[in-house]
């Protein structure tokens, strides 16, 4: 086995919420939106996944992947769904079309060997559990705690339960790899969110995400008091 597998997963960064994890068995492309492919690993099965259609976590770019290779599948939120016409007008190659699953939220599926679970989101598609026999992977699209300064007390207490109640049913599971928005737009409620996860489920190691280009927000979040129980599982 090779050394970078020895904790089960190769986590490459890309840019704002999309991510390239490796195992030794297989790869997985997540919500990609600009920053370049990285370099996969074409004998590994590649599966791409796109939690919403949200142009952040949606290029469709990604399609170009199977031009020249077969083994990729991708799997998409229904929201994103696209008819024939529209790929025809996108010019989505038609070698795709037929590698592409939809899925619902709060549904369960099996693709090859993996088992997907999908839980609604707080604002648009799914957020995605995976579980491979590296581990189980957690990808939150944009399900979070959404409330904002100068937002009204009722939208934000409605925010509030919706969140909650999406993330009810992930109380004490164990997740491998975690990767969790940390929006530094949302100013004081900023943490509220990721850390609230970190609570409800038991995460072994999570990467922030959906913060753009103010990367400078992970390190003050680690700073923060809340963070102090979990410190070492932020990468």
């Amino acid at each position: 086995m090779k050394e970078i597998f020895k904790r089960g997963f190769n986590v490459t960064p890309i840019y704002h919420s999309g991510f390239y994890v490796e195992t030794e068995k297989e790869t997985f492309l997540f919500d990609y939106y600009k920053g370049g492919f990285p370099e996969f690993d074409r004998q590994k099965h590649l599966y791409v996944f796109v939690s919403h259609k949200h142009m952040d976590h949606f290029n469709k770019e990604i399609f170009q992947i199977a031009v020249t290779r077969d083994n990729v599948t991708y799997i998409l939120s229904k929201d994103a769904k696209m008819n024939d016409n529209y790929m025809e007008k996108m010019n989505i190659p038609k070698q795709t079309w037929n590698k592409i699953q939809y899925v619902n939220a709060g549904q369960s599926y099996s693709i090859d060997d993996l088992s997907i679970e999908t839980f609604p989101s707080t604002d648009a598609g799914v957020a995605f559990l995976i579980s491979c026999d590296a581990g189980s992977i957690y990808h939150a699209g944009d399900l979070h705690w959404w409330i904002w300064e100068g937002e009204s007390k009722e939208a934000n207490d409605k925010m509030t339960k919706q969140y909650f109640d999406a993330i009810a049913p992930l109380k004490n599971r164990e997740i491998d790899l975690a990767f969790l928005v940390l929006d530094p737009r949302q100013e004081g409620y900023y943490t509220k969110g990721f850390d609230s996860f970190m609570r409800t489920a038991k995460v072994k190691e999570v990467y922030p995400m959906h913060y753009g280009d103010d990367a400078s927000v992970v390190e003050r979040f680690r700073q923060e008091e809340c963070a102090r129980d979990y410190i070492d599982k932020i990468k």
